[in-house]
């Protein structure tokens, strides 16, 4: 009968060791896996909340309303800057017909810049079920706003304040907080053709 051989002590470390690096390299490749992974749901997500708000915000301005509030103007453009990032204020009261802004109902629509991101706020007008409805677009951390009073003007304004109109055409660009442009300006005709008569 043959005498059986076992491990020794430095096979054994070595078989440790071997294990135990394979195990790190494992782990690491997992976990920047799953980094990656996040990264770009994360990236996704923002790309999802930019479509939607470029969208919902283009439905809004298609379908432009007169404020039933003395107090309340139905479309307004403030231009301001703030430490060297294009910055505006638009507000407007529509009438959106996609969800979630429902058909027929008023709304109070109003985008502004803060330090958190483009805040993107509509508020119901009428006495209804309509909660109001707020998202921050962290990435964009300024926009400016140029408004079209008539399709024969073919000029574009710096503001606008109207108790009654909207103008004919809005353009909003989105910057980020380097004020370089984030994406394409968006640009809405609105439903409303207007001139300085009825502002």
């Amino acid at each position: 009968m043959t005498g059986r051989r076992g491990f020794t002590l430095i096979e054994v470390t070595t078989a440790i060791v071997i294990t135990g690096v394979v195990a790190l390299l494992a782990y690491g490749s997992v976990q920047a896996g799953l980094e990656s992974g996040e990264r770009v749901e994360r990236h996704r997500s923002g790309i999802e909340s930019a479509a939607l708000m470029r969208s919902l915000v283009t439905d809004a301005l298609r379908h432009p309303a007169s404020s039933p509030e003395p107090t309340l103007s139905s479309f307004s453009i403030t231009q301001t800057e703030a430490a060297g990032i294009n910055s505006a204020r638009l507000q407007f009261v529509s009438r959106g017909v996609s969800p979630p802004h429902g058909a027929g109902a008023l709304w109070n629509v109003v985008l502004e810049p803060t330090t958190n991101g483009l805040r993107v706020r509509a508020d119901p007008m009428e006495t209804t079920a309509e909660l109001a409805l707020e998202s921050i677009l962290p990435g964009i951390r300024g926009m400016s706003v140029r408004s079209m009073a008539s399709r024969a003007e073919r000029a574009w304004n710096a503001g606008w304040e109207s108790r009654n109109a909207a103008p004919y055409a809005v353009e909003i660009r989105f910057f980020d907080s380097a004020n370089r442009e984030v994406g394409s300006p968006l640009v809405v005709v609105t439903a409303m053709e207007t001139g300085d008569e009825s502002r």
